[in-house]
């Protein structure tokens, strides 16, 4: 999770980050947590089997729509399944997926719908995708969409920045 990734992101999109173990969830919050622009020191928090009620507390906070923080849930297995999450915008893979039904509730954490809600992004840096296409049940995959609004003005303006 990097300054770029941070960018890329709206940073008051609700966000679930699927870690590789426990430990790792612990240092993706903390590298969220040091180059985040929001000042509010409950941005991002780890919820796994390990954090308890706080993680609980905290899990139960992201799931109230009416509240903006936390806005970022790092997790390893905890989040996978029964969460029910309806704002969440972005779902960021950081660990591997063997499991077609694994992959498929993870996923579904952005699938719930919500007022204004249109879309939500899969950012999969360990390309779990790769195992689980069937182009006879998906179909073929479909070009993005041209890049509108302030997240792509600022997407746009990091890769030009990246460029020169």
């Amino acid at each position: 999770m990097s300054p770029i990734f941070m960018a890329a992101i709206s940073p008051n999109d609700k966000t679930l980050v699927f870690c590789a173990n426990q430990t790792h969830a612990l240092m993706v919050r903390d590298i969220i947590n040091q180059t985040k622009t929001n000042p509010d020191p409950d941005y991002c928090h780890r919820v796994t089997a390990e954090c308890g009620l706080l993680g609980e507390q905290h899990l139960r906070d992201f799931q109230d729509n009416d509240r903006t923080i936390p806005t970022i849930l790092t997790t390893s297995q905890k989040l996978s399944t029964g969460v029910n999450a309806r704002n969440v915008r972005n779902i960021v893979l950081m660990r591997p997926i063997n499991s077609m039904i694994e992959f498929k509730q993870i996923i579904g954490r952005g699938t719930r719908l919500f007022d204004g809600k249109d879309y939500f992004t899969i950012y999969d840096f360990v390309k779990a995708h790769h195992h689980f296409n069937d182009v006879d049940w998906d179909g073929e995959p479909l070009e993005p969409e041209p890049p509108s609004g302030t997240a792509d003005r600022r997407r746009r303006k990091l890769r030009k920045s990246q460029i020169a």
